[in-house]
């Protein structure tokens, strides 16, 4: 392994890209050149195109480009120290190509053997690297973050006690000059990491444990800018170390090492190594390793409960630490079996996962409480979401909740309350509105997707058991929704649960629906409250389907109130899905039509056409009439209101427009007629003959003969649709002789 290459193990991601399509003739000529006049940004690009070609040992190539390296070095640490600002830049590049290829040449059989080579290349680069962290540019640093991380890795492959040493003394100043700044960056600072291992024996370990102090630094004021690069960074760590472990290049006892070393400490980085660690235990069926990974993860937990059940102020380093353990354990539970020796942290995962998702709120409250601007607020908020763990969001959902969901439901119970609470008190403020809307919109749906995914997988097969807990998370989230197939599916089992028969009335599980309804809609502002009303809205649409397990003593006291305010609410989807919890009451419970229908009716008849949907309005009306008690006069009064109405918009033509689009052809008097007429046919027999007189009147007081003639065809035409047979005779013997009279 001392002679392994490990960017060019099979399967492993190279940090730069490599082709075998550069003349490396041609640029070892250009470099020389550029490198002998001193000319930076002509050596910059010449060493940045030797950089990219393949270098093997088997060319003789290789040395030539060793040698002019060495010589970019130099050139590089001269132009960084002069701080010339007109090539600093390029000096920098130079640095990071020259670092690059000295670590690609050095891993050679033959130069490994050659301590006098090793040494100079040592201490040239340790001198260049010293004065890109010391004396250069931080700023420049970060905006090319390979001139520090290629040198890091030149001396991880050099791999001599004292380029060891250096890495570890060194150490602490690499966070600071972007060390994570980009993935090619954050991957050169991995292999660095691995060749540390790699050289465990020559002073490796101590490096390698320095290296890791990089992901404990963070910058307060960049916010979660720094934490997601941290997490990329993470990312790249876990995939270099477990594939040099499962190669081989790693032996088995360094890995046990770190891993029982991990135990002692809580960085953030051990997250990902002891997850790589455990990846490749399982590749390798190693149960020893596996068995000291699971115990580093308990450790590794504890840190996390303390973090996920904190509500003092905000601790940077403990989020990174959590963001680093959901990230890598959820990699870890994917490749661990059901009933797995993860298993039991698996609650742990979900309900730091859900802290982090409530997270989107919180930085928000956290922005505006330290008197940040919107503008500001919305860049924070986009460094979050745009991490792995939020981009990541659906699969971290179906990892967390694969098994029986143990303690999931709780934490997601507990994320949708503060969810939604924490949105009311945002989107009540003027701060608010300032906010980038797409950045919100996008970290909602984030949020939503993991709850959505999680709450399906966590209820499957047990739904009923748990449908109060669906309905509680699916109505606080509906604010954050999206419209997806998942969400349709949810939808329609929880419906189904709910409508599931139950051996009594005001059943435990209907009792808690209505616990399930808002209670503060008494102020009056409560129509103009976006996320009251999504909340409102779902819970309207779920109320049909636990209808008929309530008491009607419940109903009037506890339902109808709130269906009743909500049918004069601001918004339509939520005064129609208020109309149809209306038809499901009339459908469930005929008795209370005498005492609940005419409130109904009059109120849906004034705020006709602007608010009230004529569908549902229709329904409740055919419900009525048809499904009613014999013996009322229910029906004559239907008739005698809406009769008026109509003649009210006949006098008044623009009622029928206001508030609504209008229909010259279907005007929306013209439904409201057609249902006047209809009446005849739906009403009980002995209410026939008062219905009958109330639409003759509606017919004749038309002032012109051919209005009177168009409704006559219209009644004509719905009583020629009646299929019943019994009253059908008269009525059409009756609408014959109307047209007498027209």
């Amino acid at each position: 392994p001392r002679g392994m290459r490990l960017e060019l193990l099979p399967g492993a991601v190279l940090p730069r890209d490599a082709s075998d399509d550069i003349d490396l003739e041609r640029c070892l000529r250009d470099a020389s050149i550029a490198l002998a006049s001193r000319d930076v940004p002509n050596a910059a690009r010449a060493v940045e195109a030797l950089a990219r070609g393949r270098l093997s040992p088997a060319l003789s190539h290789s040395k030539r480009a060793f040698e002019l390296a060495l010589d970019a070095c130099a050139l590089a640490m001269d132009t960084i120290r002069g701080r010339d600002i007109t090539v600093v830049a390029d000096a920098h590049g130079l640095a990071a190509s020259a670092g690059a290829i000295v670590a690609a040449v050095v891993r050679a059989t033959e130069l490994r053997a050659d301590t006098y080579a090793l040494n100079v290349a040592g201490r040239c680069v340790i001198d260049l690297l010293r004065v890109i962290a010391y004396e250069g540019d931080a700023e420049m640093s970060r905006r090319v973050p390979t001139a520090l991380t290629a040198q890091v890795l030149a001396l991880g492959a050099i791999g001599t006690l004292d380029a060891f040493a250096f890495v570890a003394s060194s150490s602490a100043a690499f966070g600071h000059r972007g060390a994570f700044e980009s993935p090619q960056s954050a991957l050169e600072y991995a292999y660095a990491c691995a060749y540390a291992l790699v050289g465990a024996q020559e002073g490796g370990m101590s490096a390698f444990g320095a290296l890791l102090e990089a992901w404990e630094t963070f910058d307060e004021g960049a916010e979660y800018a720094a934490v997601r690069r941290s997490v990329f960074a993470g990312g790249a760590l876990k995939l270099v170390l477990e594939h040099a472990v499962i190669s081989g290049a790693i032996s088995r006892l360094v890995a046990l090492d770190v891993v029982r070393g991990s135990v002692r400490h809580c960085r953030v980085a051990h997250a990902y190594v002891v997850g790589a660690m455990y990846k490749a235990s399982v590749v390798l069926r190693d149960a020893e390793l596996r068995e000291a990974c699971v115990e580093a993860f308990g450790e590794q937990s504890r840190d996390v409960v303390s973090w996920t059940t904190s509500s003092g102020r905000r601790d940077v380093a403990a989020e990174a630490r959590a963001f680093a353990f959901v990230v890598a354990m959820t990699t870890c539970l994917d490749v661990d079996e059901v009933d797995g020796t993860l298993r039991l942290v698996t609650g742990i995962v979900a309900q730091a996962a859900c802290r982090v998702f409530s997270l989107i709120h919180g930085v928000l409250l956290h922005s505006r409480a330290r008197g940040a601007s919107p503008h500001d607020a919305s860049r924070i908020l986009r460094d979050l979401i745009t991490s792995p763990l939020f981009i990541n969001a659906p699969f971290i959902a179906n990892v967390v909740s694969k098994d029986d969901g143990l303690g999931l439901s709780g934490a997601l119970v507990t994320l949708a309350s503060y969810m939604y609470d924490t949105a009311r008190d945002i989107e009540s403020s003027e701060w608010a509105n300032a906010l980038d809307e797409m950045t919100l919109i996008n970290a909602r749906s984030s949020a939503y997707e993991f709850v959505l995914l999680a709450l399906k997988n966590a209820t499957q097969g047990r739904v009923r058991a748990r449908v109060i807990e669906a309905v509680h998370v699916l109505t606080r989230m509906e604010f954050a929704r999206t419209t997806t197939v998942e969400y349709a599916q949810m939808l329609g089992t929880v419906a189904s649960a709910l409508s599931s028969p139950e051996s009594q009335l005001d059943s435990p599980t209907s009792v808690a629906f209505l616990s399930m309804l808002p209670d503060d809609i008494s102020n009056e502002f409560w129509r103009s409250d976006g996320v009251l009303s999504a909340r409102i809205h779902l819970t309207l649409r779920f109320l049909p389907f636990i209808t008929s397990k309530l008491s009607s003593e419940r109903i009037v006291h506890a339902v109808v109130p709130i269906v009743h305010a909500c049918c004069t609410h601001e918004l339509k989807h939520v005064v129609k899905a208020a109309h149809v919890a209306y038809v499901g009451i009339f459908h469930a419970r005929p008795d209370l039509h005498v005492s609940l229908f005419p409130r109904y009716l009059r109120a849906a008849l004034d705020a006709y056409p602007a608010m009230t949907p004529i569908e549902p309005f229709i329904a409740a009306v055919g419900i009525v009439t048809k499904l009613g008690d014999a013996g009322n006069d229910l029906g004559v009064v239907i008739a005698q209101e809406i009769a008026a109405k109509v003649q009210r918009m006949d006098v008044s033509p623009d009622t029928s427009s206001s508030g609504a689009a209008t229909d010259r052809l279907d005007p929306p008097v013209e439904p409201l007629r057609r249902l006047l007429f209809q009446l005849i046919t739906l009403v009980d027999f002995p209410l026939i003959t008062s219905v009958r007189d109330i639409i003759q009147r509606a017919v004749l007081e038309a002032p012109d003969r051919s209005t009177r003639a168009a409704r006559h065809r219209a009644l004509a035409f719905t009583v020629m649709r009646c299929p019943d047979y019994a009253r059908k005779p008269s009525i059409v013997d009756w609408v014959v002789a109307l047209s007498s009279k027209l």
